[in-house]
Protein backbone atom coordinates (compact mmCIF):
# COMPACT_ATOMS: atom_id res chain seq x y z
CA UNK A 1 0.00 0.00 0.00
CA UNK A 2 1.92 3.14 -1.20
CA UNK A 3 0.08 6.50 0.19
CA UNK A 4 1.23 10.41 -0.64
CA UNK A 5 -0.25 12.52 2.62
CA UNK A 6 -0.82 15.72 1.29
CA UNK A 7 -1.18 19.10 3.56
CA UNK A 8 0.26 22.37 3.38
CA UNK A 9 3.00 23.52 6.05
CA UNK A 10 2.01 22.76 9.08
CA UNK A 11 -0.96 20.35 8.49
CA UNK A 12 -0.21 17.95 10.64
CA UNK A 13 1.26 15.48 7.81
CA UNK A 14 4.02 14.04 9.56
CA UNK A 15 1.87 13.47 13.14
CA UNK A 16 -0.88 11.58 10.76
CA UNK A 17 2.43 10.10 8.80
CA UNK A 18 3.58 8.54 11.92
CA UNK A 19 0.62 7.35 13.25
CA UNK A 20 -1.01 5.76 9.86
CA UNK A 21 2.90 3.59 9.43
CA UNK A 22 2.30 3.05 12.98
CA UNK A 23 -1.20 1.18 12.08
CA UNK A 24 -0.80 -0.51 8.75
CA UNK A 25 3.00 -1.40 9.34
CA UNK A 26 4.25 1.05 6.65
CA UNK A 27 7.86 2.79 6.31
CA UNK A 28 6.99 6.62 7.32
CA UNK A 29 9.30 8.37 4.38
CA UNK A 30 9.33 12.28 4.80
CA UNK A 31 11.26 14.09 2.40
CA UNK A 32 11.31 16.99 4.52
CA UNK A 33 13.46 14.74 7.61
CA UNK A 34 15.52 13.41 4.35
CA UNK A 35 16.16 16.93 3.63
CA UNK A 36 17.04 17.93 7.22
CA UNK A 37 19.00 14.91 8.02
CA UNK A 38 21.12 15.36 4.76
CA UNK A 39 21.54 18.81 6.09
CA UNK A 40 22.51 17.96 9.76
CA UNK A 41 25.62 15.47 8.34
CA UNK A 42 26.47 18.46 5.61
CA UNK A 43 26.24 15.95 2.84
CA UNK A 44 26.96 17.48 -0.41
CA UNK A 45 22.88 17.44 -1.49
CA UNK A 46 22.28 18.70 2.07
CA UNK A 47 24.44 21.96 1.48
CA UNK A 48 22.86 22.63 -1.83
CA UNK A 49 19.15 21.72 0.11
CA UNK A 50 20.30 24.39 2.77
CA UNK A 51 20.12 27.53 0.69
CA UNK A 52 16.73 26.80 -0.54
CA UNK A 53 15.07 25.95 2.63
CA UNK A 54 16.57 29.00 4.18
CA UNK A 55 14.47 31.03 1.87
CA UNK A 56 11.53 29.21 2.76
CA UNK A 57 11.47 28.54 -0.90
CA UNK A 58 11.43 24.33 -2.14
CA UNK A 59 14.17 22.49 -2.87
CA UNK A 60 14.49 21.69 -6.37
CA UNK A 61 12.51 17.97 -7.60
CA UNK A 62 16.55 16.77 -8.66
CA UNK A 63 17.90 16.97 -5.42
CA UNK A 64 14.81 15.80 -3.50
CA UNK A 65 14.60 12.55 -5.93
CA UNK A 66 17.85 11.39 -5.44
CA UNK A 67 17.06 11.37 -1.35
CA UNK A 68 14.33 9.59 -2.38
CA UNK A 69 15.58 6.75 -4.42
CA UNK A 70 18.01 6.14 -1.73
CA UNK A 71 15.37 5.60 0.67
CA UNK A 72 13.18 3.43 -1.17
CA UNK A 73 15.59 1.26 -1.81
CA UNK A 74 15.52 0.43 1.99
CA UNK A 75 13.68 -2.73 3.14
CA UNK A 76 11.20 -1.40 5.11
CA UNK A 77 9.70 -0.03 1.99
CA UNK A 78 9.05 -3.14 0.50
CA UNK A 79 5.32 -3.82 2.41
CA UNK A 80 4.51 0.04 1.21
CA UNK A 81 4.82 3.64 2.55
CA UNK A 82 3.56 6.90 3.60
CA UNK A 83 5.05 9.57 1.59
CA UNK A 84 4.81 12.59 3.74
CA UNK A 85 5.65 16.26 1.75
CA UNK A 86 6.33 14.83 -1.54
CA UNK A 87 5.46 14.75 -4.68
CA UNK A 88 4.75 19.18 -4.19
CA UNK A 89 4.21 19.70 -7.61
CA UNK A 90 2.65 18.53 -11.27
CA UNK A 91 6.12 17.63 -12.41
CA UNK A 92 7.07 16.02 -9.48
CA UNK A 93 4.11 13.76 -9.45
CA UNK A 94 4.62 13.28 -13.15
CA UNK A 95 8.58 12.15 -12.33
CA UNK A 96 7.68 9.78 -9.36
CA UNK A 97 4.93 8.16 -10.98
CA UNK A 98 7.38 6.98 -13.36
CA UNK A 99 9.14 4.92 -10.45
CA UNK A 100 6.20 4.15 -8.12
CA UNK A 101 2.53 3.59 -8.20
CA UNK A 102 0.43 5.44 -5.52
CA UNK A 103 -2.90 3.88 -4.61
CA UNK A 104 -4.52 7.01 -2.76
CA UNK A 105 -3.25 10.29 -2.23
CA UNK A 106 -5.33 11.85 0.98
CA UNK A 107 -5.40 15.81 1.42
CA UNK A 108 -5.95 17.07 4.79
CA UNK A 109 -6.88 20.73 3.83
CA UNK A 110 -7.16 23.55 6.82
CA UNK A 111 -7.19 27.13 6.47
CA UNK A 112 -4.77 29.28 6.16
CA UNK A 113 -5.06 31.76 9.17
CA UNK A 114 -4.99 28.36 11.25
CA UNK A 115 -2.32 27.17 9.74
CA UNK A 116 -0.18 30.36 10.77
CA UNK A 117 -1.15 30.00 14.15
CA UNK A 118 -0.12 26.30 14.14
CA UNK A 119 3.10 27.29 12.96
CA UNK A 120 4.51 30.82 14.43
CA UNK A 121 3.51 28.66 18.37
CA UNK A 122 5.96 25.49 16.86
CA UNK A 123 9.00 24.65 18.94
CA UNK A 124 11.34 22.16 18.48
CA UNK A 125 13.48 20.25 20.98
CA UNK A 126 17.49 20.28 20.29
CA UNK A 127 18.25 16.87 21.76
CA UNK A 128 15.64 14.65 21.00
CA UNK A 129 14.15 16.66 18.13
CA UNK A 130 10.65 16.20 19.58
CA UNK A 131 7.92 19.05 18.44
CA UNK A 132 5.54 20.82 20.65
CA UNK A 133 3.11 24.27 20.50
CA UNK A 134 3.38 26.47 23.01
CA UNK A 135 -0.37 26.48 24.10
CA UNK A 136 0.67 22.69 24.73
CA UNK A 137 3.63 23.40 26.83
CA UNK A 138 3.88 24.09 30.66
CA UNK A 139 7.95 24.42 30.35
CA UNK A 140 10.46 26.27 28.80
CA UNK A 141 12.82 22.77 28.56
CA UNK A 142 11.02 19.60 26.29
CA UNK A 143 8.02 17.53 28.19
CA UNK A 144 9.94 14.01 27.38
CA UNK A 145 13.89 15.01 27.85
CA UNK A 146 14.60 18.55 29.15
CA UNK A 147 16.18 19.13 26.52
CA UNK A 148 16.29 23.06 25.18
CA UNK A 149 13.09 24.48 22.85
CA UNK A 150 13.75 26.33 19.83
CA UNK A 151 11.38 27.85 16.72
CA UNK A 152 12.94 26.52 13.54
CA UNK A 153 14.30 28.95 11.52
CA UNK A 154 11.36 28.83 8.45
CA UNK A 155 9.05 29.53 11.36
CA UNK A 156 8.90 32.87 10.80
CA UNK A 157 5.51 34.91 9.96
CA UNK A 158 7.09 36.09 6.37
CA UNK A 159 8.70 32.70 5.61
CA UNK A 160 5.48 30.90 6.09
CA UNK A 161 2.95 33.27 4.35
CA UNK A 162 5.81 32.53 1.39
CA UNK A 163 5.52 29.30 2.00
CA UNK A 164 1.90 28.62 2.23
CA UNK A 165 1.34 30.88 -0.82
CA UNK A 166 3.77 28.54 -2.61
CA UNK A 167 2.25 26.07 -1.60
CA UNK A 168 -1.11 27.12 -2.96
CA UNK A 169 0.06 27.45 -6.17
CA UNK A 170 2.27 24.90 -6.94
CA UNK A 171 0.19 21.65 -5.69
CA UNK A 172 -3.14 22.74 -6.76
CA UNK A 173 -2.72 21.64 -10.57
CA UNK A 174 -1.12 18.42 -8.83
CA UNK A 175 -4.24 17.85 -6.35
CA UNK A 176 -6.52 18.18 -9.72
CA UNK A 177 -4.20 15.22 -11.22
CA UNK A 178 -5.02 13.43 -8.52
CA UNK A 179 -8.18 13.86 -8.96
CA UNK A 180 -8.41 12.62 -12.74
CA UNK A 181 -6.77 9.72 -11.81
CA UNK A 182 -9.44 9.16 -9.22
CA UNK A 183 -7.18 8.06 -6.23
CA UNK A 184 -7.72 11.99 -4.12
CA UNK A 185 -9.00 11.71 -1.14
CA UNK A 186 -9.65 15.28 1.22
CA UNK A 187 -10.05 15.49 4.88
CA UNK A 188 -10.57 18.20 6.99
CA UNK A 189 -7.76 18.90 9.08
CA UNK A 190 -8.71 21.66 11.14
CA UNK A 191 -10.11 19.03 14.08
CA UNK A 192 -8.61 17.22 16.89
CA UNK A 193 -5.42 15.13 16.13
CA UNK A 194 -7.43 11.08 16.58
CA UNK A 195 -10.31 12.67 14.28
CA UNK A 196 -7.93 13.61 11.94
CA UNK A 197 -6.47 10.26 11.94
CA UNK A 198 -9.94 8.51 12.02
CA UNK A 199 -10.71 10.41 8.29
CA UNK A 200 -7.36 9.65 6.92
CA UNK A 201 -8.00 5.47 7.76
CA UNK A 202 -11.20 5.72 6.34
CA UNK A 203 -9.82 7.49 2.99
CA UNK A 204 -7.25 4.65 2.73
CA UNK A 205 -9.59 1.93 3.33
CA UNK A 206 -11.19 2.96 0.35
CA UNK A 207 -8.50 1.92 -1.80
CA UNK A 208 -7.06 -0.44 0.06
CA UNK A 209 -7.52 -3.73 -2.71
CA UNK A 210 -4.95 -5.78 -1.01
Amino acid sequence: MNVVLLGAPGSGKGTQAALVCKNLHLAHISTGDLLRQAVKQGTELGLQAKEYMNKGAFVPMELVLKLLEERLKQPDCKKGFVLDGFPRNKEQLEAISKKIKTDVAVLIQIEDSALEARLTGRRVCTSCGETYHISHLVTERCPKCGGALMIRSDDNVQTIRNRLQVFHKETQPMIEEYKTMGILEVVEGDADMLTVYQGIMEAIKKHDNH
